[in-house]
């Protein structure tokens, strides 16, 4: 049985460009989310957190803080909450080949992770099977204004949003803008 707990990393462009930094920023691990929430504050108002990056190839701000769930036998991590230009966003790629879902524990660690350390935006992926392949379309990303943790989070199944909708196409009472608040 697959064990699980929560990761923190303090700066994930130490890793996408070694070179520039010289030394990357260690995994941390926590066994219970308090220890996680009390590291995540010291970490999350260095200044490095909203230094302003973009990427040119994703047209989207790099990965500073990093936080997510780790999986023990088999190994695997999945990121839930990235600090991009000082704002949390929520991953929606977790469904990567990391994710099992068919083990409840993630959506819960997930969930709770989300109502403890908050998330401002989110930037939809759309998964679509043809010709035996699976196509990922990144969308813009929306404003989290108003995102219930025991709709959108409980479940991860309904973070498909449609901008041009002001509400969640799969729960109702959770409403998305596209707008800035």
């Amino acid at each position: 049985m697959a064990e699980y707990r929560y990761y923190l990393i303090p700066d994930a462009m130490t890793r996408a460009f070694p070179e520039q930094f010289g030394k990357q920023t260690p995994t941390e691990f926590f066994d219970n989310i308090a220890d996680l929430e009390k590291r995540y504050h010291q970490l999350r108002e260095m200044p490095y957190n909203n230094e302003r990056t973009w990427n040119e190839r994703t047209r989207f701000p790099y990965a500073r803080l990093v936080v997510g769930i780790d999986r023990q036998n088999p190994d695997g991590a999945v990121a839930i909450i990235q600090v991009r230009n000082g704002v949390n966003y929520l991953c929606d790629d977790y469904r990567g080949p990391y994710a099992d879902r068919s083990d409840a524990q993630i959506p819960q660690m997930a969930k709770k992770l989300v109502e403890v350390i908050g998330v401002d935006r989110v930037r939809p992926h759309t998964y679509t099977q043809r010709d035996g392949y699976t196509w990922v379309q990144v969308e813009k990303d929306l404003y989290a204004v108003h995102l219930k943790p025991n709709c959108c989070v409980a479940c991860f199944n309904c973070v498909r949003f449609t901008p041009s909708l002001p509400m969640c196409t799969t729960c109702p009472t959770s409403t998305i803008s596209t707008s800035n608040p």
